[in-house]
């Protein structure tokens, strides 16, 4: 394929090229274990299904299907680049970049998803069953799908190639609103809202250690409560991994009209973004139990079928 806007080589070297693809690769195959065995934990193989489950599980979707499209794109991308080949930088551009915001845009409206479900799970435990039911929850994942789609259009229409192979542009105006409403406006709610847990759980917390105190013995509610409590920090790390990956490409591209800002730095930094894919499964399981025995298991067994057939291929 050619492209009708001829762009410039990105201005890496070849040894820099190579590397970057087997990160690439290596990224795409650590994702894709990563986010599908967190899909499988809170779907099928974790015994009481909750409403956050599912949406861990969505934010893991998201991930999943950025490793099975972007990464093989890019991998392709600077394939194409070593080997001297020319490619269409327009279909690039409008594939690769209007799949990874809208699946941005699905990753920042499921962790605000995920916010607001811990902060009315703090403040009314009795009355969280009530309120977050499982009608309200496939609501809640549809909505998230329909608002993040809404974008996709937007950038596919506006967005094109620059003047660095892999490098995509967009008009600033396009992008400042899309940032506020995607990205500032959601973070400045769930920034909110964990101000307001933290607050509550604080408050939570003295009045089960005087209780505690009091009877001498741990009981089963703090006991469960302090769980909870180590799975919302679990969160506010992947929100704060999401935010270090996602803000400096963000600021790049709103300053990027100066043309004080090197081409590669985007590109690279755009690589960052991607990264974020798949972090998420290694922060649940350096933080959770449950998610390091589920690991240990499904990677036990994804061995053991590799083994079963490397060595039914050599019979």
């Amino acid at each position: 394929m050619t492209n009708t806007t001829k762009s410039e080589v990105i201005p890496l070297t070849r040894t820099y090229l190579i590397a970057l693809i087997v990160l690439k690769s290596f990224c795409l195959i650590c994702g894709v274990l990563g986010n599908f065995g967190v899909m499988m934990y809170n779907l099928y193989t974790k015994n009481d299904k909750t409403p956050t489950g599912y949406l861990v599980a969505n934010l893991a979707c998201a991930d999943l299907l950025t490793c099975l499209t972007v990464y093989p794109t890019w991998i392709a991308e600077f394939g194409m680049i070593l080997a001297g080949e020319q490619s269409d930088q327009t279909f690039f551009c409008k594939f690769s970049y209007t799949i990874a915001r809208q699946f941005i845009c699905v990753s920042t409206l499921t962790l605000l998803a995920i916010t607001v479900d811990r902060y009315i799970y703090i403040s009314s435990p009795l009355r969280y069953p009530l309120i977050m039911t499982w009608r309200k929850t496939y609501v809640i994942l549809l909505s998230i799908w329909i608002c993040a789609s809404l974008y996709s259009p937007i950038v596919a229409i506006y967005i094109e190639p620059g003047n660095v192979r892999t490098m995509c542009l967009e008009p600033i105006a396009v992008a400042l609103i899309a940032s506020i409403i995607y990205i500032v406006v959601p973070m400045g709610v769930i920034f909110y809202c964990n101000c307001k847990i933290f607050r509550l759980a604080r408050g939570q917390i003295r009045r089960m250690h005087a209780s505690r105190v009091d009877s001498n013995h741990d009981t089963p509610s703090a006991s469960s409560f302090t769980s909870e409590m180590k799975a919302i920090k679990t969160f506010v790390i992947v929100i704060g991994v999401f935010l270090l990956c996602c803000v400096p490409y963000a600021i790049l591209l709103l300053v990027k009209s100066c043309d004080c800002v090197p081409d590669v730095a985007i590109v690279l930094l755009g690589d960052l973004v991607l990264a974020n894919s798949i972090m998420n499964p290694i922060i649940y399981g350096m933080r959770q139990q449950e998610y390091k025995n589920f690991y240990r298991q499904f990677f036990f067994v994804i061995r053991s079928r590799l083994i079963w057939v490397f060595r039914g291929g050599i019979a």
